[in-house]
């Protein structure tokens, strides 16, 4: 968004900040209790709100969720970042025609006014259209990392209860996975789209820091918290054509590549496979593990963070077990 908006409207709120080269400094805190301030970065992409973070705790703020810890209206909040002037059904056309997955099994929601079951939501609307009921999914996604940076790549199928991911081809919408807060099978929590091939392709969440390959969309999403570049596999089983776009994305980035996968059998061999195929390229790949928990988002939430693992493991001889192609 345009900072200078966001300037003159904590000015005229009597929000106290300083300005610096490259920063919004906010004399207050809500994480910390006003005792240190947060810094929001001037220099904001095109349609996403401003971010940064706290001095003291290192919590990650935008402008979006700041004003609305602060306790200003969500409709002003969604005005100010462009977000006022879509209702929920212009906002779901605007996102393209999505045919949504039949219900798995009996849908469990909160009772709340009929939704149509045609349609996806963005996930601030939840908060920002009055005549939005509440949502446990919406709710969910924001305690699992949801920030307005997401805005079109996390939705929100009220109907299902479940958090959509997106994944797009440059701006083309070229498939979806689903997560389910209460599946009919606890041991099948996802569902990707009918004729989406999720071994082809990979869902990124940019970020400066290094490509970070974790395996469900929500670890991912905390490795952008972290301030990785984030990169969902689907899964462990990482496919050839998979690696090979993390190899494509190394040598264009020139970063370094990282993995977190869950702390298993299957993550360990998806570690294996990814660093087996770009060790041939010159790209090495290390791994990290959660504090605490048994993936980033588990970490993440928990306030904690993740240490660096090095491995020595020769991989000259490669044992390359890539995931199924279909």
């Amino acid at each position: 968004m345009d900072a200078e908006k966001f300037i003159d409207f904590i000015d005229q709120r009597g929000i106290e900040y300083r300005l610096t080269d490259e920063s919004i400094i906010l004399n207050e805190a809500p994480c910390c209790g006003g005792q240190k301030k947060i810094y929001l970065f001037r220099e904001g992409r095109p349609g996403q709100p401003l971010f940064g973070k706290c001095y003291k705790c290192d919590t990650t703020w935008s402008s979006w969720t700041y004003l609305r810890e602060m306790g200003y209206d969500l409709g002003e909040i969604g005005q100010l970042h462009g977000e006022s002037t879509l209702t929920h059904t212009e906002a779901t056309d605007s996102l393209g025609s999505l045919d949504l997955l039949e219900p798995v099994g009996t849908v469990v929601t909160k009772e709340t006014k009929p939704v149509s079951t045609g349609q996806v939501f963005l996930v601030s609307h939840f908060y920002t259209v009055p005549e939005m009921p509440d949502s446990e999914a919406a709710a969910y996604a924001i305690k699992s990392g949801w920030t307005p940076a997401q805005l079109d790549t996390i939705l929100i199928d009220h109907h299902s209860n479940s958090v959509v991911f997106v994944c797009y081809e440059g701006e083309a919408i070229i498939g979806y996975q689903r997560r389910f807060l209460h599946p009919v099978d606890p041991k099948n929590k996802t569902k990707t789209v009918q004729g989406f091939k999720k071994t082809q392709h990979i869902m990124e969440y940019a970020n400066k820091g290094d490509i970070m390959v974790c395996e469900g969309p929500f670890t991912a999403l905390s490795a952008w918290h972290y301030g990785f570049h984030a990169v969902c596999t689907f899964g462990a089983g990482v496919s050839e054509k998979q690696a090979e776009l993390v190899k494509q994305l190394a040598i264009s980035t020139g970063k370094s590549v990282g993995t977190a996968f869950d702390l298993d059998v299957a993550g360990r061999k998806g570690y294996k496979t990814l660093a087996t195929a770009l060790y041939w390229e010159g790209v090495p790949v290390y791994k990290i593990r959660p504090e605490t928990g048994n993936d980033l988002n588990d970490s993440w939430q928990a306030g904690k963070g993740y240490v660096r693992i090095d491995d020595n493991e020769d991989l000259t001889i490669p044992d390359l077990k890539f995931g199924g192609l279909i």
